[in-house]
């Protein structure tokens, strides 16, 4: 649904677990006329569009028109280099078998 919206978008790792969503995302450069044009569009304004899609799909769920879905805010952090991207997938990867072993 993103990357259809926004074709500078990557969705990398991702996790949906029961009370929030790990997500990596990865914004790149679009050739246009032979040179690379940088996205307008950036994290918080997918973020936004995200929550807005999802909050108006879950209110069609039976019992759940007008529920707040949530909180106000993400966090976000910045890969920078390969192994903090690494580091991060594996979190993501690994995060369902840690919150439920413990």
């Amino acid at each position: 649904m993103l990357p259809e919206l926004y074709p500078h978008l990557v969705l990398d790792a991702f996790a949906i677990m029961p009370d929030h969503v790990h997500c990596i995302m990865v914004l790149v450069a679009l050739e246009k006329d032979g040179s690379f044009v940088y996205p307008e569009t950036g994290i918080p304004t997918i973020m936004n569009t995200f929550k807005a899609i999802a909050s108006r799909d879950i209110s069609r769920l039976p019992g759940m028109a007008g529920q707040k879905v949530w909180q106000r805010g993400y966090m976000d952090r910045v890969a920078r280099n390969d192994k903090e991207m690494e580091k991060f997938r594996f979190y993501i990867e690994t995060n369902a078998q840690r919150e439920y072993l413990q």
